[in-house]
């Protein structure tokens, strides 16, 4: 092999093993919103969020506007910077269609909500929230 032929090679190899070692190592999320013909509305209160003890309230319909019952969901919020622990809850339903959480915003600033689970005929549901709270 030329001296040539080896410096290409290995700055193929020097750009190439880290590229893959980064694709490796990347987190992928197992949810996908299966759900697309199901409505999400959602209510923090207190509204406008800030910091403390809030409650969040998940409204699930279908495209009739009927609630969408028996799901089984769950709530994470993250900052959008790193370094944050997250606030993690499971939904309770409180009335057909309607999903309750007791939460505390640690934090002011930037959150993405993060609502996910499964509905009662077996379809995963994701959506994310993108909120901002006030100290």
């Amino acid at each position: 092999m030329s001296a040539s032929r080896f410096w290409k090679t290995s700055v193929l190899l020097v750009c190439l093993i880290p590229t893959m070692l980064l694709a490796a190592c990347t987190r992928r999320s197992a949810a996908i919103d299966q759900a697309g013909d199901t409505r999400l509305n959602w209510e923090i209160q207190p509204f406008p969020a800030r910091m403390g003890e809030a409650s969040i309230d998940i409204y699930l319909t279908d495209t009739s506007g009927a609630p969408v019952q028996g799901a089984q969901l769950s709530f994470r919020g993250d900052m959008t910077h790193a370094g944050m622990t997250p606030v993690i809850t499971d939904l309770q339903e409180t009335e057909p269609g309607v999903y309750r959480g007791e939460i505390e915003w640690t934090m002011a600033g930037a959150w993405v909500l993060t609502i996910q689970g499964e509905l009662e005929d077996g379809r995963t549901l994701k959506r994310q929230i993108d909120l901002e709270v006030s100290p």
